[in-house]
């Protein structure tokens, strides 16, 4: 009876291992947030228009300061201004700190509130989230942030999309005389 029953024990985890498989990232809708500019001015930050590199960092971290200048750099140098934007924000600076960065790198950073790290899933920094035009975030790095990566998830969401241009060019309307049935 007893060796029954860690047989069946062992068949349910064996299936549950099984029907589970290798998780990958989920994709989940972003969350839109309010940020404070240097100037006190609110800052409803949306998405839905362009890629978004959002990069969550801290005032103490010489990282999250490398990790900006080379995902500001890798975006000038592939020229996806048009298309990519890169937002460092910052949420356990002090204003005078975010100026000193600020100055430091040339670029305009943000404040936001402490909470937003949960929301966001951010414990440690520097944080980078890739978010699509559809407002999907598609990937999350800690620490290192792979620039061919992003550049790679960029390249896919632009064929894809294209893709789906074209085959709606290319696919014959049900509609003749704009009566369509």
């Amino acid at each position: 009876m007893r060796k029954r029953t860690v047989n069946i024990i062992a068949l349910v985890l064996i299936t549950i291992v099984i029907s589970t498989g290798v998780a990958g990232a989920s994709v989940r809708k972003a969350i839109p947030f309010e940020a404070y500019s240097l100037k006190g001015e609110k800052i409803d930050v949306d998405f839905g228009k362009e890629f978004t590199l959002l990069l969550f960092i801290s005032s103490d971290c010489l990282e999250c300061l490398y990790r900006f200048l080379e995902l500001k750099d890798g975006v000038q140098s592939l020229q996806l201004e048009d298309e990519v934007r890169v937002l460092p924000v910052c949420f356990d600076c002090d204003w005078r700190k975010l100026v000193q960065l600020t100055q430091a790198v040339n670029s305009e950073m943000f404040l936001v509130p402490e909470d937003l790290k949960a929301k966001w899933g951010v414990w440690e920094t520097p944080t980078c989230f890739l978010v699509d035009p559809a407002a999907r975030v598609l990937g999350k790095w800690e620490g290192e942030v792979p620039f061919a990566e992003i550049e790679k998830a960029i390249a896919t969401y632009s064929r894809d999309k294209r893709n789906m241009v074209a085959s709606r060019k290319n696919t014959s309307s049900s509609c003749s005389s704009s009566f369509c049935y």
